[in-house]
């Protein structure tokens, strides 16, 4: 029995690929599984990359490619155990880096469905409308004050992660969790740099470095050879500078559909899912017996209000006091401004005349201190410590 283009009739429908030419890409895998592996084991190969097509249609041409439905859901099932003991206690969550992904319709779901009784967004960028403008590198929060801590596509935009993962470590309450997705394989792209790139060996030994236990680590779901090379491929912009844009934007839908039609048989590849992927995915808990934070969730008070108990100089993690407009923390003489309600920790300002150096002198100790210190050690130091070194630095 000769080909059939069976491929065709559950493919998603071209866009500059001219359809006999999709037509005559799927007569040729079609020919050379018939002829390599016989007409049954063909055909019952041909169902399972028809039933992918099918699956895959919405997302052929756009998007980030879903987790494979052909692996076991592992992680999720684990990560879903953890946070099930974070349902309807009353849990303050941190979402770090939210670009626009969550708008108040998200969030007023999320608490919902998980009885939350704080969801916090915090970003470095204000005009993403956060509840908080702060570096994730000194996150401006008590430690142990948080039940969890989640970022989606965030550390790689940052110089510095082990920073982040320290920090998330000193403000989770014992017991609460971290879950970092990242991408691997992936373009350059910015908001506002893109620096690194992490392996699941990076997560499994700097997390236990930092202090983290149970350290889960996903890289299948999103794995396998022609999957990553789907996934980026159309990602990838047809350049229209050079008259060509026309041959090349077909050509490359060819390329397209062929990696996505052969997804299923990532398998035989040596390595299987395991070396090639598209993202990372870990989630770690920190030790100790978890005490949910049992707040009552109360949205019509302003933020900065009912999370003032929660908040702290990102410096030296000291208790800040609201007046008016501003934080301020009176032990070491810096305030910051609340703009519509959204505390701009990124934006110091001093308290006495001599404000620029204590600016520089502030700034000045934290550098040293980072330098001299492991992330768990500074936070540690005593308060009439770091206020001589404070005097010191003013003069």
């Amino acid at each position: 029995m000769g080909p059939s283009s069976f491929l065709g009739r559950v493919a998603a429908p071209p866009r500059a690929l001219a359809p006999e030419r999709r037509e005559r890409l799927f007569t040729l895998i079609e020919e050379v599984l018939r002829e390599r592996l016989g007409e049954a084991a063909a055909e019952v190969l041909l169902v399972r990359l028809g039933e992918h097509l099918q699956r895959a249609s919405d997302h052929m041409y756009d998007g980030v490619n879903p987790h494979r439905d052909d692996v076991a859901p592992t992680w999720d099932r684990a990560r879903s155990a953890v946070f099930g003991e974070m349902v309807n206690v009353g849990a303050v969550h941190l979402e770090l880096g939210t670009w626009t992904a969550f708008p108040d319709s998200r969030i007023a779901e999320t608490i919902q469905a998980d009885g939350l009784g704080e969801f916090i967004r915090l970003d470095v960028d204000a005009s993403f409308h956060p509840d908080v403008v702060a570096d994730v590198t000194a996150l401006p929060f008590r430690s142990g004050s948080v039940d969890r801590v989640a970022s989606n596509s965030l550390v790689e935009h940052v110089a510095y992660p082990h920073r982040v993962l320290e920090e998330t470590y000193r403000v989770l309450r014992p017991g609460g969790v971290m879950v970092i997705v990242m991408p691997f394989v992936w373009m350059l792209h910015g908001y506002p740099n893109d620096y690194v790139r992490l392996t699941p060996q990076f997560f499994e030994r700097i997390c236990r470095q930092v202090g983290f236990e149970q350290v889960t680590i996903d890289v299948n779901s999103s794995g396998g050879l022609y999957n990553v090379l789907h996934n980026t491929a159309k990602m990838a912009a047809i350049s229209e500078a050079r008259g060509q844009e026309e041959a090349l934007r077909e050509l490359h839908e060819l390329v397209i559909v062929l990696l996505a039609t052969l997804i299923p048989l990532d398998t035989g590849f040596e390595g299987a899912l395991d070396h090639w992927f598209h993202s990372v995915r870990c989630f770690a808990r920190k030790p100790g017996t978890y005490m949910p934070s049992e707040r009552q969730h109360e949205p019509r008070r302003p933020f900065v209000e009912r999370a003032l108990d929660l908040l702290a100089d990102p410096a030296f993690a000291a208790p800040l006091g609201l007046a008016g407009k501003r934080l301020i923390c009176r032990d070491y003489g810096i305030a910051y401004e609340v703009r519509a309600g959204v505390p701009i920790f990124t934006e110091p300002r001093a308290l006495s005349r001599s404000r620029h150096r204590l600016t520089a002198g502030r700034d000045q100790l934290d550098g040293w201190v980072r330098q001299q210190l492991p992330a768990q050690s500074r936070r540690r130091l005593p308060r009439w410590l770091r206020k001589a070194g404070i005097r010191a630095l003013r003069g």
